[in-house]
């Protein structure tokens, strides 16, 4: 799969100015030795086979049939331009060099397309000086197309930025994971959840495979993903996902949600698939994983689907596509669609021309705070092929323009994907090194310096259970900033345990609300201000069955001190309220108003009464009929904590509802 987007990639760039991209085939030829032209010949028509079923046999072929027109005559200039060209798309750099340059020799002014070739392929090798030289010898020619001029301009912007940022480089001292993580094997597309418990992987396994004579007939690839879980200060001997996740196909590209929950993935060519590669999920019941599902028509397309990053908060998906509609012909840009109350997807929507290009983007990772990400492009300004980029979303929710990670961390290779510890300090990635770790890709780790880290996150982890029985529930959590009066997540604890894991940033205050059908809403709010990053914040969330007398705090409705009016940030809660007396259309309620022992008695219960009656007010403004209703003003005279700590007061000071009827 990866190999594959490899080859299209290149196929691309190169496919708009190489020598048979322009009609050359159709002249008459610069030589007249008859042997050479039929060798040559020959070699057009596995260089057809080869762009049309991409099979390197056939490039090698390519290659062998004009290389013999060569040695048969060595003037021969269409066949040294056509031999650079497949050079190039089989990313051998230094032979397409060696092959344009004789094409420079015998006559430069022959083909003048040919320095937008002989430019990528010099970035391709790092040469960015001589890059520079025969871009701008491409540029000197009158009558160029438009389409080309452009992409020539950008790659001398390109050459500007690698020769300053080679200048300039980033601290940068990756670590090869080692033997528990890497294999001989190819490893790559990493993933963690937000806890830094889990981390799963892709595995490409090379095998053969004989017939029963004992005979080599082929060699087989295999994808396949892989878990490692962090224990006792380092990762344990990686596993094999196993079924239903990975099959004898191959499976690729993943994400795992922050929560451990979900995983998102690529497969190609499946039965139940929308296009040649499409994204499934899969969602994690006990210690395995469910049935993977096709995430369906409104994410997937009959195009090119691949790279999935599923957002903290829950709701957002972001992948890559090839879709049309997007920034480039042919190309891929990142997009990404989102779940509606329903628990329907929306979209899809491009992220815009601000993030996607008319090259390539890919490989978006969100980072858990919600809005800082990094991804691939070779269409931004860098160090010649796929680098690593990172963009930030403000207040407003407009992402920034995109900046480069910088040298060596991007280097004249591809690079891929990349991703990023919750606290921000550690980034992973897959790189093939000669002469290190224990394959030819690894996966490494390193240290990511302070100018593209995102912000710090946490994680709030807890249990939701049955009060009465302590049976675990499956519920739906929502978490809400109360600074910003966003909601920052929605998603559900484990049926099985209870269990729930999210990421929140450190520098928040939060409002929780719990919710189960048949059972009373949870209410609470809490800050994470000045916590320890590395200390989770604990929460075990006991739901109430619905029961007459059965009440609950209303901890996230929210007055001005002294005053009965609603804070804008209590909204969010009392529509929670107004959506579970919709469910129980039979129920009745009272709302209780109740204070502190501050003040003169009658003050307090005057405020308290106020406080419930404008409760009221507000459901019965949502739609909810007024004799459902009650409302009391308890005053100071049920305190649940004691009055002599301004903790203690905080608690008494509440609004509350009790269940009347069923």
């Amino acid at each position: 799969m990866k190999r594959l987007l490899h080859i299209l990639i290149l196929l691309i760039l190169f496919g708009t100015c190489g020598v048979f991209g322009q009609g050359m085939r159709d002249q008459t030829y610069s030589i007249k030795n008859k042997r050479a032209i039929q060798q040559f010949e020959g070699g057009t028509v596995y260089y057809d086979q080869w762009r049309r079923t991409l099979k390197r046999e056939m490039a090698e072929k390519a290659i062998t049939e004009i290389s013999g027109a060569l040695k048969t005559d060595s003037t021969f200039i269409e066949a040294w331009a056509l031999l650079g060209d497949v050079y190039g798309e089989t990313r051998q750099w230094k032979e397409s060099c060696n092959a344009y340059a004789h094409v420079e020799k015998i006559n430069p002014d022959f083909y003048p397309d040919i320095y937008l070739s002989y430019g990528k392929v010099e970035m391709a090798d790092g040469n960015y000086s001589g890059a520079k030289k025969h871009l701008e010898k491409f540029l000197s020619y009158e009558k160029q197309r438009p389409p080309d001029i452009a992409v020539a301009k950008r790659l001398l912007a390109s050459c500007a930025f690698a020769e300053n940022a080679i200048k300039n480089p980033v601290p940068f001292e990756p670590k090869n994971m080692g033997p528990n993580i890497n294999s001989k094997d190819d490893e790559y597309s990493p993933t963690i959840t937000v806890d830094g418990q889990k981390f799963i992987f892709t595995v490409r396994l090379y095998s053969s495979v004989y017939d029963e004579f004992g005979k080599l007939v082929r060699e087989r690839v295999q994808e396949d993903f892989y878990e490692s879980i962090w224990k006792d200060g380092q990762w344990s001997p990686r596993r094999n996902v196993g079924p239903p996740i990975n099959t004898d196909g191959n499976e690729g590209a993943q994400c795992i949600s922050s929560d451990g929950q979900y995983l998102f993935y690529t497969a190609c060519e499946r039965r139940d698939g929308l296009g040649r590669c499409d994204i499934y999920g899969a969602k994690r019941e006990g210690n395995h994983w469910g049935k993977p599902v096709n995430m369906g028509p409104t994410i997937n397309t009959p195009f090119w689907e691949s790279h999935p990053c599923f957002a903290s908060d829950g709701k957002t998906l972001y992948y890559t596509s090839t879709m049309d509609g997007g920034t480039g012909k042919g190309t891929s840009d990142i997009w990404y669609c989102t779940l509606d109350d329903n628990g329907k997807w929306t979209g899809p929507y491009n992220m815009g021309p601000t993030i996607n290009t008319e090259m390539n983007e890919m490989f978006p990772f969100l980072h858990p705070d919600g809005k800082t990400m990094y991804f691939v492009s070779d269409g931004h300004p860098g160090m010649g092929g796929r680098d690593i980029f990172i963009t930030r979303k403000d207040a407003n929710g407009e992402w920034s323009t995109p900046v480069n990670l910088g040298y060596p961390i991007n280097t004249f290779a591809d690079e891929t994907s990349l991703i990023v510890n919750p606290e921000g300090t550690i980034a992973y990635f897959a790189s093939e090194r000669p002469n290190e770790g224990e394959g030819r890709i690894d996966l490494y780790w390193f240290p990511l310096y302070e100018g593209v880290r995102p912000e710090k996150v946490t994680y709030v982890k807890g249990k939701v259970f049955n009060a009465t029985s302590k049976d675990p529930l499956e519920a739906k959590f929502i978490l809400i900033d109360l600074d910003k009066g966003d909601q920052v997540v929605e998603s559900w604890s484990q049926k099985d345990d209870g269990e729930f894991l999210v990421s929140l940033p450190t520098d928040g205050n939060y409002a929780l609300n719990v919710s189960k059908d048949g059972f009373l809403f949870y209410s609470e709010n809490f800050s994470l201000k000045d916590k320890p990053s590395d200390k989770p914040f604990q929460m075990n969330v006991p739901l109430q069955p619905i029961v007459v007398g059965g009440t609950v705090v209303l901890k996230n409705v929210f007055f001005e001190s002294g005053l009965y009016s609603l804070r804008e940030e209590s909204k969010a809660e009392l529509m929670r309220l107004v959506d579970l007396l919709q469910k129980q259309p039979t129920m009745t309620i009272e709302i209780g108003g109740h204070t502190d022992n501050v003040g003169q008695k009658s003050d307090n219960q005057l405020l308290s009464e106020n406080r419930a009656k404008a409760v009221e007010d507000f459901l019965v403004q949502n739609g909810i009929d007024r004799q459902r209703l009650s409302h009391k003003g308890y005053g100071d005279t049920k305190p649940i904590a004691t009055n002599n700590t301004e903790e203690g007061r905080a608690q008494n000071r509440r609004t509350e509802f009790t269940v009347i009827t069923k």
